[in-house]
């Protein structure tokens, strides 16, 4: 479920640590960022290092577990499990589809919003040099601004979540 609002990609969701699960704050939101020792884990680039709110099932899915993912945790299990569950539950529309792919209907939903390419990519921790043609320049969105962004777009929680 967190895929499907923050477009994370699998690595930043079950290698997910407790600390980086942020719900006593204003906008509750996931702290991406390497880290070393027990909880490590790698994040892909620099731009991918960001907070990303948390609203609708994924707000939900992050109250369910704040102590983190554990089952996934250092293990190379999390893509067979999940795309296993998704096809057993005919929850995927296509043999060809995989859990990795997800995260990229939440883009799809940022572009239908916005009209630009730009946002979804930075939304989702990808460098946008090459979309633009240009570096980096100015403030990224603020944590309030993409939380804003997010709700608009985000799908209705269903009652058993709530």
């Amino acid at each position: 479920m967190i895929s499907t609002e923050t477009g994370c990609r699998q690595s930043e969701n079950h290698a997910l640590p407790a600390s980086a699960i942020v719900l006593d704050h204003p906008v509750p939101h996931l702290q991406l960022a390497s880290e070393e020792g027990e909880t490590r884990r790698e994040i892909k680039n620099s731009a991918s290092v960001c907070v990303v709110p948390l609203v609708g099932v994924t707000l939900a899915a992050a109250k369910r577990h704040a102590d983190e993912f554990p089952r996934h945790r250092g293990k190379n299990n999390y893509s067979g499990t999940m795309t296993t569950y998704l096809r057993s539950n005919d929850l995927l529309s296509s043999v060809q589809h995989m859990i990795g792919g997800v995260r990229h209907t939440w883009e799809s939903r940022i572009l239908d919003v916005t009209k630009r390419m730009d946002v979804g990519r930075e939304m989702m921790g990808h460098s946008v040099k090459v979309i633009r043609g240009s570096p980096d320049y100015g403030d990224a969105m603020d944590l309030a601004q993409r939380q804003e962004l997010a709700l608009s777009f985000m799908m209705p929680v269903p009652d058993h979540w709530a």
